[in-house]
């Protein structure tokens, strides 16, 4: 792809077409940098483990914004605490188990939050088994679509990742840059529903053998849900906005205007 590009046009992939674009333009230019900071392996680990620090911070500043026991929200963060300092190194399938330990914990912590009527014991996905995986999965759902659409508009290639292993069919720098805002985005969003118990087990579900999905009525509710916190505005700034301001920031760092890539953090 590099010989490609260098040879005179960009990539754009989008819905499995392959667009050329003229040499020198923004687009080529975007991909260049892109595919020279994806293959420098230090620049690539140090992207990753940014991006999962930040994740985990963000897991601890719901846990702190929830109703979660004391002694249970306690235990949890210092848990995970320690752990964000194992999260160093060039060797991507050690980061990410230590990313798995991290999230099991936050998840073991949210179980104290969820109303038991939900059935969630553990987060399950492909498929989910619980009425609140249900909802988180199609959430992050629609928060892969919306990243992908913003890094389809700066001419990246969502193909080329940092933190997920880089696969032809798969969006995986979508992949990355949700992993900053899962908490804030998706979870602060969902989260209420359960809390208020505004999801309704026989209206907003349907169950296949032990596979649970939304239906139709759960689908909205989730979405609209997501739109509104993917458009409140804190300062003057939606999430939406500050999405879109991650991926700027990437642009300036593989572009060497930035020295490191500082990933979304909940205030």
């Amino acid at each position: 792809m590099a010989n490609i590009v260098g040879a005179g046009g960009s990539i754009l992939v989008e819905k499995g077409s392959i667009q050329l674009d003229y040499f020198n333009s923004m687009f080529s230019r975007n991909l260049l940098a892109q595919l020279a900071s994806v293959e420098n392996s230090e620049v690539r680990s140090r992207v990753a483990s940014s991006i999962l620090e930040a994740a985990a911070y963000n897991k601890i500043r719901v846990l702190e914004i929830l109703e979660v026991p004391e002694d249970v929200r306690s235990r949890v963060v210092g848990e995970i605490k320690g752990l964000i300092s194992m999260l160093k190194g060039t060797v991507l399938s050690r980061l990410m188990g230590v990313e798995a330990r991290i999230t099991k914990l936050y998840f073991e912590a949210l179980r104290y939050v969820i109303p038991v009527e939900y059935g969630f014991k553990a987060r399950t996905r492909r498929p989910p088994k619980d009425y609140f995986s249900a909802a988180l999965s199609y959430g992050n759902m629609l928060l892969y679509r919306h990243v992908l659409k913003e890094i389809l508009r700066f001419g990246l290639d969502p193909r080329l990742s940092y933190l997920h292993t880089p696969y032809r069919h798969r969006p995986s720098l979508a992949l990355d840059i949700a992993e900053e805002f899962r908490q804030a985005v998706v979870d602060l969003a969902v989260i209420p529903l359960y809390t208020s118990r505004s999801m309704s087990i026989k209206g907003d579900f349907q169950v296949f053998g032990s596979s649970i999905y939304l239906n139709k009525r759960g689908n909205f509710k989730v979405r609209r849900s997501f739109q509104h916190r993917m458009n409140l505005k804190v300062e003057g700034r939606s999430l939406a906005d500050a999405i879109r301001g991650q991926i700027r920031k990437l642009l300036e760092f593989i572009h060497g205007d930035r020295s490191e890539y500082t990933p979304f953090r909940i205030q």
